[in-house]
Order: C-alpha cells, then structure tokens, then sequence
C-alpha cells in the first residue's frame, strides 16, 4: 500500500509538471477575453485547430514565453496574471498570418516568430508595471496592438497578400447578415474570420460566463448602431469589419477591473 500510494504521488507530480505549461497556454489564450479559466482556454485553442498552422504558432510561442519568462525570473504574479503570455499568444497568430503570404522560408519564418515572441514579452513586462503605477490601468492587449502594427508596418506587402489568399476555412451557412457579420467578428478575434470559428469561439466564451457573451452582444450591438448612424450621416468606412472590437470594448466595460480615479482618467 505505501509504495502504491508512493507510486501514485510520484505519477502525479510528473503529471503536474507536464501539463503546467499546458495550463499555462489555455490561460493564455482565455486572457483573451479577460478570463482566467483553462478549460475556456483549451476550447480557444482547439477553435484553432480550424487552421492548425495557427495552434502550432500559438501554442509554441506560449510555451517558449514562459520558459523566457522563468529564465528571466519574472515575478510569479507576473506569469499568472495572463497578460504576458496572453499578448504573446496573439502576437504569435499575427505571425502565422501575415507569413502566409510571405515568401519566407520554414526556418525563417520560426525565426521571426521567436523574433516577434521576446519582443511581445518585454513589451509586455514593461507595460505590465507602467500602467498599473502609473496610469491606474490594466496593460490588456497593448502589447499585442504595437506587436501587430509593427509588423504591419514593416511587411505591409505581406499583410496585402494574406488577405487576398483563400484562408480554407470551412463553408459558411445561409444565415441571417448580422449574425453571420456577428460570427465572424467572433473568430477573427483568433484570426478566423469565419462562421465556424466564430461559433467555437461563442461556444467557449458561453461555456465560462453567459454575462460576458451579453455583455460581447450589447458591445457589439452598440458598435454596429455607431457605424450606422455614421453611414446615415454620409461617412461610409469599414466599420463592419472591426466588430472584434466591438464585442472586446463590450466584455472589457462590462467587467469592473480597477476602481475608476483620477489617475485612471488622465
């Protein structure tokens, strides 16, 4: 009995270290959307599956920000918080998209992908203290956002050609517009703008919290109202296509993170 029971506690451990870094990607991934639940996290990256060029980018960029990160021995609160790893997580998709249509080797484009993932993290680190003390805010995804531009301004060629690519996504249904522009919205959070994706996506957000998808339908609704009252007026833009941001604004403001101050309107 003792040595099973010994035997048991060992597997254990040896199990809690192998599926550490797991835990840690899924976080990174629900950090998304301002969750911190593994299961949510793992169901985001299976949506990645859809296009599995993006679950390998995601997934090794994660893993290789949090060796960095111990090896740099960033505080443990740090790593937890899910913004570090969360922004590197996105930044990594921008990599396996915009390198589609790119002319880059395997090799390089691994490069440029471990190139892109120390940049994030120290960005992300820097931020990670900045805003708090200094601001009074969260750092969410500005990391990301300086990430992405970067690369967008660098390789616009790239970006110009991914776009015109066929990405071999599933087909869509027949569905109503909105609800297929509100789908859409949902998956191109993960570069999957798709009726598909955006369901999985849905799925895993209703999974953790059907507050937060209210509060994603009502920041998108609100959105989509601006960009027609725009419209009405004569400014006709794209709106439509940044509804990500829509239902993003929509679960940040529905969630109360910090105490609003001075500070943190300045």
């Amino acid at each position: 009995m003792v040595r099973a029971a010994a035997c048991a506690g060992s597997l254990r451990l040896h199990l809690q270290i192998f599926t550490a870094p797991l835990l840690e990607v899924a976080r990174a991934a629900s950090s998304i959307f301002l969750c911190g639940s593994w299961k949510t996290g793992a169901l985001l990256c299976a949506a990645l599956l859809f296009m599995p060029r993006y679950f390998a980018f995601a997934v090794s960029a994660s893993l290789l920000g949090s060796v960095i990160a111990q090896l740099l021995h960033m505080p443990a609160a740090m790593r937890r918080d899910g913004t570090l790893l969360y922004n590197v997580f996105l930044s990594a998709l921008a990599v396996a998209w915009i390198t589609r249509g790119s002319a880059l080797s395997f090799s390089a484009t691994w490069v440029m992908l471990g190139v892109v993932t120390v940049y994030t993290l120290l960005l992300s680190a820097a931020l990670w203290h900045w805003f708090p003390l200094r601001a009074g805010l969260p750092p969410l995804s500005v990391a990301f956002v300086v990430a992405f531009g970067t690369l967008l301004t660098f390789f616009p060629h790239w970006a110009a050609g991914t776009t015109l690519l066929d990405m071999g996504l599933p087909d869509e249904p027949a569905l109503p517009f909105i609800v297929t522009a509100f789908l859409r919205s949902m998956g191109t959070i993960l570069f999957l703008p798709n009726v598909w994706a955006g369901l999985a996506v849905t799925l895993a957000i209703l999974v953790w919290s059907r507050v937060a998808m209210i509060n994603a339908i009502a920041g998108y609704a609100g959105g989509i109202l601006i960009v027609k009252l725009l419209e009405a007026c004569g400014l006709h833009w794209l709106g439509w296509f940044a509804g990500h941001n829509y239902l993003l604004a929509g679960m940040a403001l529905g969630a109360i993170y910090f105490v609003p101050s001075w500070s943190s309107l300045a």
